[in-house]
């Protein structure tokens, strides 16, 4: 699995593997991650597929210097529609939350993207703590924006776990 320092390798939390799989039989042609950080998550998406449209959000200034030839970086708060304006309209076949890892955020934020997920696309909560209750509320929200769920992958270190839901096809 392609890692680019990100945390997302075995290395750390190890869903990177994960989602390769969970994508692998779909045409991926664009990638929104919510949370920046250093850009090596925005990087690894970049390479893993390179044809597609891969971006970033994060409300830190400083991490609009993540850009690179193959990644944008929008700065702005994801749970803001005002600061989300400029992606309304697209599409996304893969959104990952891996931003503040707080609930409200996290809802605020599927509340704003989830209708902008393609058919048969997955939406990613990252960093949930692995406890039944808020993973069941994450779930929730996403049901109530019309996605399903698929699994729960747990962290390699095993406190936290990644929320995989889709689109319907």
């Amino acid at each position: 699995a392609v890692t680019c320092g990100t945390d997302k390798g075995a290395q750390h939390h190890d869903y990177m593997r994960r989602y390769e799989n969970l994508m692998q039989a779909r045409t991926v042609s664009s990638v929104l991650e919510i949370g920046v950080d250093c850009g090596h998550s925005l990087n690894a998406w970049a390479e893993i597929w390179p044809d597609a449209r891969v971006v970033g959000v994060d409300h830190r200034p400083e991490c609009a210097a993540f850009a690179t030839e193959r990644t944008e970086v929008l700065v702005g708060d994801a749970t803001n529609p005002d600061d989300m304006a400029s992606l309304r309209g697209q599409t996304w076949d893969l959104i990952v939350d891996d931003g503040s890892h707080q609930f409200p955020d996290q809802q605020a934020t599927i509340e704003l993207l989830a209708s902008s997920l393609a058919a048969g696309g997955c939406y990613i909560v990252e960093d949930v703590p692995w406890d039944t209750q808020r993973i069941a509320d994450i779930e929730a929200v996403l049901a109530e924006h019309g996605l399903w769920p698929v699994s729960v992958l747990r962290s390699g270190a095993g406190e936290h776990a990644a929320v995989v839901s889709r689109a319907h096809p």
